[in-house]
């Protein structure tokens, strides 16, 4: 008889005294503020569900207005509006379960992917030094926030020269149950910067 030696599967284990939810939803008053500095040479992979998110200026992720280096946003239902660097291009929006690619810059265009299929370019894009950190639910403007989305956060990964450098998920701290988004690769969890609760999924 040959005996072969069972080699044991990998599982992702998550960070000890967190839990991982499914989604974090917030309702139009939450957001959260991580340490990245978005700039034009990463590459941007998430899923979120925007089927809730109101009929006006709604911007789901990006840096600060006026220092920006991008935002995803909803205008009056019917536009979805990209922004990079000091470009910026609209296609018809889009609302419910969203996988979203925003590619890095090259040679000055950067185009946004959802659910497969190219939404729209940016062009002639100029390099930008970001001010502000790269925020989820909403975009820095001023000392406050712009445009907070009610919206549902499942994961995101930044990427950068085909290394993933962040990887949101949402998650529950054990000690608190405060709900927030962790960073499995360099293990910061970051907690609401807003007003109210999150609701966890």
């Amino acid at each position: 008889m040959i005996r072969r030696k069972l080699k044991a599967v990998k599982k992702d284990v998550f960070p000890a005294g967190y839990t991982k939810l499914n989604y974090l939803r917030s309702t139009g008053t939450q957001w959260i503020r991580t340490d990245l500095l978005f700039t034009n040479d990463l590459r941007l992979e998430a899923k979120i569900d925007t089927t809730n998110v109101l009929n006006n200026y709604s911007y789901f992720f990006g840096n600060a207005f006026g220092f920006y280096s991008y935002f995803g946003s909803i205008r009056d239902a019917t536009q979805f509006i990209y922004y990079r660097g000091n470009s910026s291009t609209t296609a018809s929006a889009f609302k419910g379960i969203l996988n979203i690619v925003i590619t890095e810059t090259v040679n000055g265009s950067s185009s946004i992917i959802i659910n497969n299929s190219i939404t729209c370019t940016a062009n002639n894009i100029e390099d930008s030094a970001p001010s502000r950190y790269f925020c989820i639910f909403g975009a820095e403007y001023g000392a406050g926030v712009n445009a907070i989305s009610i919206m549902d956060f499942y994961n995101m990964k930044i990427i950068k020269d085909g290394q993933t450098i962040r990887h949101f998920v949402p998650a529950k701290r054990k000690s608190d149950n405060a709900l927030g988004i962790i960073d499995l690769v360099g293990g910061n969890f970051f907690t609401n910067n807003g007003t109210g609760n999150f609701i966890e999924g």
